[in-house]
């Protein structure tokens, strides 16, 4: 990279995607203890610094490239130097289960009873203190979420498009310039959000299938994709400004984007319906809001079905059927941090909420 230019869509996409898997890769060190702690924390810090200093370079406020504008790079760099080093000299942490299978195979019958049952609390700690700590992280991203969502695409997005006339639409945005740009940093914001609230969704229900919970992160996670590829879209918009805008294409690329996160939804509503069936078969999460989560799934595979069939005619079902995920995120804030897990011999733990 040797300046502005280099960072395009495509880039920005590319570094996006790379910044959330890091995010992601750290958070399972740190939560799984494989290395040490002030590891993987440098990579917590150093991938949302690096995410935040891409989206800034792409609309020309910093230069990742020369000067102060470096620094984004550093603790994701020294992250990525770092942990190799560590797992050629150091490997994964693995000493205390290797110690605890040594010692428990010295015991005799009722010593070994008395050490799994000890082992046994300990994975119900650990898996509660998880379970709610996932929870927090997943409620406050939803909340989030919905914030920047709605000044991203309802205020700057939706509120300067006017549909079917793209000179209006034109005048708007390059009269609203910095508004139309900060609502695509809130929705690149978003995007990298969706990844952290999948990861956490899927610590949060992995107790209820482990399998399932994979799948709907997969889902979510496939459906950030997607949605960076439509912002890119509306990035594109940036360069037909200027001297000589062309309202016609600025149009076309607002619908493109429109079009192309239409289509992700059909991976977002499979998420939520995935969820949903978690929340319900869990015992924990109020059934009720299990159902409202199906309800909300299924308003947005028919919003995405219809805007394929009618060519965009319809009216959107998901802007009346969403309080489910609104709800959700009430519900991980204020109770799931209440969430522990019970003593089960069964394999699907029973799970209490602490009063």
């Amino acid at each position: 990279m040797t300046g502005h230019a280099r960072w395009d869509a495509y880039v920005l996409a590319v570094y996006a995607v790379s910044g959330a898997a890091g995010l992601v890769l750290s958070s399972a060190l740190r939560t799984s203890r494989m290395v040490r702690r002030n590891l993987s924390m440098l990579g917590l810090i150093g991938y949302p610094v690096f995410l935040v200093g891409s989206v800034l370079a792409m609309f020309n406020v910093v230069d990742v490239t020369h000067g102060a504008g470096l620094l984004a790079l550093v603790p994701g760099g020294l992250f990525e130097l770092l942990l190799p080093i560590w797992l050629f000299t150091r490997g994964f942490t693995s000493h205390e289960i290797e110690g605890s299978t040594m010692t428990m195979a010295t015991y005799d019958h009722q010593s070994t009873r008395q050490a799994q049952v000890r082992l046994a609390a300990r994975h119900r700690t650990d898996a509660s203190s998880s379970v709610r700590n996932a929870s927090i992280t997943a409620g406050a991203g939803l909340l989030l979420m919905s914030v920047l969502s709605g000044i991203g695409y309802l205020v700057a997005v939706k509120g300067l498009t006017v549909p079917g006339n793209a000179t209006r639409t034109a005048e708007k945005i390059a009269a609203h310039e910095d508004l139309f740009r900060f609502g695509i940093v809130s929705l690149f914001f978003v995007a990298a959000l969706d990844v952290v609230v999948a990861w956490a969704l899927c610590r949060v229900f992995t107790p209820v299938s482990e399998a399932i919970s994979k799948l709907a992160a997969g889902l979510r996670i496939a459906y950030a994709g997607i949605f960076v590829i439509a912002i890119s879209r509306l990035v594109g918009v940036l360069s037909l400004l200027g001297t000589n805008p062309q309202p016609t294409a600025i149009l076309g690329r607002i619908n493109s984007f429109t079009n192309i996160w239409d289509a992700g939804l059909v991976l977002f509503g499979l998420h939520l319906l995935l969820i949903a069936y978690l929340a319900y078969r869990s015992g924990y999460v109020p059934k009720v809001l299990g159902v409202l989560l199906a309800v909300a799934g299924l308003g947005y595979l028919f919003d995405s079905l219809s805007v394929a069939l009618t060519h965009g005619s319809s009216t959107p079902v998901s802007s009346f059927t969403f309080f489910g995920e609104f709800l959700l995120a009430l519900w991980l804030v204020i109770f799931g941090r209440r969430v522990t897990l019970s003593d089960s011999t069964s394999l699907d733990s029973q799970i209490v909420v602490a009063q």
